[in-house]
């Protein structure tokens, strides 16, 4: 059918041809929906390529434009991101066939003061330190994106928030926005030159122009999702290889395709004089190779995604049936309850079965073979693995991110000897001792104030409870009896800011609830575990140099990488829509840009336990050795 109306469509187009004047007064206006930063570069191209189409251009932001084109309710979308699988799905649930073009990219350079004698390559994590909204008024100083900085104030400069630039690092780092005590600069002038003259300052420009500003100010390189420190650059971005990059597409309803007022438009997506037109509007523009795409698509009406299709295969079978067993420490437990209710309430047919009974009981189970699943705070020793090796069960370790439990006091000079504790300082604090406790700060050591010790905590039996005092005394300690138990950490941190010698205790991604709070008067205790005092942030939470922190491990027996319903689980677990299902469970420390190449490794791990299975076991030669 659908071929049937394109050759038909063809035929109109040839005899309509000759009468262009009647056929562009025939013509109704293309809805065109979708991001705002993606518009104005299909603005310039429509017009560059010499045709006028009359165009109804509604910005609603890439995720509804695209729901909007598969309803069928526009004929063009124009989105900041490749289309995801689901979106591609409710496409073809709807009939909507499209053809996906690729308009550019946008790559944002972070710069610095050349003059300044700093790192010249940042993680995703420093990026984080410096830009999040968690850090304003906490990451003030280039040492608190890394010790070996030098002492030097640390201003953020940014563009402003209706930018490209702006949006595209707002997708790379933790909360909403970027830090509210970042200056902004009404343009990418702008601020290189408040870089340039300004000791510390640390911005961020469009990749082009911060080339184009030659020695003015330092090009930063970015770590990639494998850790390698890549510098900007055409063939960077172009690769994947460079993190801070955002991809432009126009998806086109085939039924319009063949319009004499669009196509023209199309094809020239396709042509070198495009390439002009997307450089001088200050995106980088596709490589010869995908320009040569870009005009074959439309030539032969490729349908689907061409340029944004996952370079992986799984997908989770709807009818998927089967059970397994979860087990291990307890610090996985609330996480890993969250994620098998929800896989089961999607996948009815699978049975996962949560058994938390500790490690130790955990690790002996799993190496037997009795359990599929297992989470673990701390590597299997050398006595369970070689239990593991004696039963044929290959350990295969998967990160879920790191916990952290953080300390507040309020910020008067009268706490500051509290503003840096020795770890095992926070255990004589908070831990239930047989020699009496202390009950005055004076009591902990030299220098300490004369002020009661009052603690306020969420639950005796938390998260951040445990945390804090396994962390601090090596043992899953008690607390002590004597504390304030009040469960909203916005309250706690408001009763230590005005209460000289309180402390408190939350997770990190409560303590980043009371920053959204604007909570005033409150200072991070630092943890000196034998290295300095260490502030708790992003990077120290994942790096474990922060004391109060444990790293969560998922571990899958290999053998059992073969079974759907295990597959299925693991693909669940890594998939960009249940990412923020980790800080939700106060997991942290993975980025959203690293799912890609943790499925990819599992899509290599399954297709090689699907293999090892197929191969039948080697069988002795039973052949008969004649005698001499």
């Amino acid at each position: 059918m659908k071929l049937f109306r394109r050759i038909v469509g063809l035929i109109a187009l040839l005899v309509l041809s000759s009468f262009p004047t009647m056929l562009f007064a025939q013509e109704s206006p293309l809805n065109v929906v979708g991001s705002g930063l993606a518009a104005p570069l299909f603005d310039a191209l429509v017009s560059a390529s010499g045709t006028n189409p009359e165009l109804a251009t509604e910005v609603t932001g890439s995720r509804i434009g695209i729901e909007r084109f598969c309803q069928n309710q526009a004929q063009i979308a124009l989105t900041n991101r490749g289309m995801s699988d689901a979106e591609a799905a409710a496409c073809v649930t709807n009939a909507v066939d499209y053809v996906e073009l690729l308009l550019g990219d946008e790559a944002v350079a972070v710069i610095g003061n050349p003059a300044d004698d700093f790192a010249t390559c940042l993680s995703q994590s420093d990026l984080a330190l410096g830009f999040a909204p968690s850090a304003q008024g906490q990451i003030t100083n280039w040492r608190g994106l890394n010790a070996a900085n030098p002492d030097l104030n640390l201003s953020i400069i940014v563009p402003p928030n209706d930018s490209a630039v702006y949006a595209l690092m707002d997708s790379l780092i933790e909360g909403d926005g970027i830090r509210a005590d970042a200056v902004t600069q009404p343009d990418n002038a702008a601020i290189i030159n408040a870089v340039a003259t300004t000791p510390g300052a640390l911005g961020v420009v469009n990749w082009s122009a911060a080339f184009a500003a030659g020695e003015q100010v330092k090009i930063l390189d970015l770590t990639s999702a494998e850790g390698v420190c890549v510098a900007p650059s055409a063939s960077t971005v172009e690769s994947g290889q460079y993190p801070a990059v955002q991809r432009f597409f126009a998806y086109v309803n085939d039924d319009v395709v063949a319009r004499q007022d669009l196509a023209p438009v199309l094809a020239f997506l396709g042509t070198a004089d495009a390439s002009t037109v997307i450089e001088a509007q200050g995106y980088l523009p596709p490589a010869e190779d995908l320009l040569t795409q870009n005009a074959s698509v439309i030539e032969n009406l490729t349908l689907g995604r061409t340029f944004s299709i996952p370079p992986v295969v799984f997908t989770i079978p709807p009818g998927v049936v089967g059970a397994f067993t979860i087990g291990g420490d307890a610090a996985g437990f609330n996480y890993m309850q969250d994620m098998t209710a929800s896989f089961q309430q999607t996948y009815q047919g699978v049975t996962p079965t949560a058994d938390f009974e500790g490690r130790v009981a955990g690790a002996r189970r799993f190496c037997n073979g009795e359990i599929e699943v297992l989470t673990l705070t701390s590597p299997l020793t050398e006595e369970q693995l070689a239990n593991c090796t004696a039963n044929g069960v290959t350990p295969i370790s998967y990160n879920l991110g790191t916990q952290a439990a953080v300390l507040l006091v309020g910020a008067n000079d009268v706490n500051e000897p509290l503003f840096c504790l020795r770890a095992e300082q926070v255990g004589q604090v908070w831990a239930a001792r047989a020699d009496g406790l202390p009950t005055n700060w004076s009591e902990i050591g030299e220098g300490f104030p004369d002020l009661p010790i009052t603690l306020l905590v969420p639950t005796s039996f938390s998260e951040s409870t445990d945390l804090v005092l396994s962390s601090s005394t090596g043992i899953s300690d008690a607390l002590r009896a004597d504390v304030q138990t009040q469960g909203d950490p916005l309250y706690r941190a408001a009763s230590v800011a005005v209460v000289d010698g309180a402390m408190t205790f939350m997770s990190w991604r409560e303590y980043l609830r009371v920053l959204e709070n604007q909570q005033f008067g409150i200072r991070l205790v630092r943890i000196d575990n034998g290295n300095g005092c260490i502030l708790p942030d992003i990077n120290t939470i994942k790096d474990g140099s922060y004391a109060l922190t444990r790293n969560v491990q998922l571990v899958v027996s290999q053998r059992a990488l073969n079974r759907q319903e295990i597959q299925s689980f693991l693909w669940y677990i890594f998939s960009d829509e249940n990412f923020a299902r980790l800080d939700l469970n106060d997991l942290h420390g993975i980025e959203l840009s690293e799912l890609p190449a943790v499925r990819e490794g599992l899509q290599s791990e399954f297709d090689a336990a699907v293999a090892a299975a197929a191969t039948p076991e080697p069988t002795p030669d039973l052949t008969a050795t004649p005698s001499g």
